[in-house]
């Protein structure tokens, strides 16, 4: 069965796939895009749903309404996503999208931190707290605990199937979508290798969305893959050849490697960038 047929059979995972192949690929479009992130959220995809609270908080796509932004982060963070649960815990902070409530915000950047390692912006909130609204932000964490929703096993999905076939024949889309589903969990059991694996490939097959991927994944710390900025630098740069860099997001990224790279890392790395090109098919 193909994608479009298994979203129209509401499968959520489908859905949200289909937006983000009209995000970003070959034929874009964005009112489509969005309408797909839409039905696969109002179907109860946690990530369409914080994909779509993205969308609205940064207007990319609709026209920018952080009401609507925090109402998506919401969804998504009773159902456990620790992102959208920070994200909740900033807007309060600031006011943006929801009147503004520090002993919220301090409740959900405590969740969200809960789930990985603390951050600098909760113990910046916690020093602002009285000991009384410490307790209390303490009591709503606890109260908040008990309403969210333990996020499911993953087990493999039509979606993931589908794509997989595709991404068998050498289909570079195919393969970065399914790379992104094991990056994240999403429909599949979390794999960081195997996502990296098939980033490699898509990569390789001209996908300037799998080569910005390495790029990033090779110059942070990340478990299962080891940190090479070298290797970064040079993803980086591919995909910047292609003309691909939103909101010149890689040409700041190669300027920041850089300027902490001696002379000889870097010549190594536009070396390699010169080796990459070389196994690189044209789109």
């Amino acid at each position: 069965m193909g994608l479009q047929a298994l979203a129209d059979q509401k499968d959520s995972q489908a859905q949200i796939t289909l937006g983000n192949i009209y995000a970003g690929g070959l034929h874009k479009d964005m009112n489509k895009a969005i309408m797909w992130y839409t039905k696969s959220a109002n179907n109860g995809s946690i990530t369409a749903q914080f994909n779509l609270g993205g969308r609205y908080f940064s207007g990319e796509g609709v026209t920018r309404d952080r009401t609507q932004a925090f109402k998506w982060f919401e969804k998504s963070a009773f159902q456990g996503n620790k992102y959208a649960e920070l994200m909740l815990g900033s807007m309060y902070y600031s006011g943006s999208g929801v009147e503004d409530d520090r002993v919220k915000s301090y409740a959900w950047l405590s969740i969200s931190s809960v789930k990985g390692k603390p951050n600098t912006f909760l113990n910046k909130v916690k020093q602002q707290l009285s000991k009384d609204q410490l307790a209390k932000g303490e009591e709503l964490k606890t109260e908040l605990l008990k309403k969210i929703i333990k996020p499911a096993s993953p087990s493999k999905t039509n979606t993931s199937v589908c794509l997989s076939t595709w991404a068998s024949k050498n289909n570079a889309l195919s393969q970065y979508l399914l790379a992104d589903m094991y990056m994240w969990g999403v429909g599949v059991k979390k794999d960081i290798a195997k996502a990296t694996s098939l980033n490699l490939k898509s990569a390789k097959n001209g996908n300037v969305r799998s080569q910005t991927s390495l790029g990033i994944r090779y110059t942070i710390n990340l478990a299962g893959v080891k940190k090479d900025p070298i290797k970064g630098y040079a993803w980086f740069s591919i995909a910047l050849s292609n003309n691909y860099n939103p909101d010149n997001y890689i040409s700041k990224k190669l300027k920041t490697l850089e300027s902490h790279m001696s002379e000889s890392d870097l010549a190594k790395a536009k070396a390699l960038t010169k080796e990459l090109m070389k196994t690189i098919k044209k789109s």
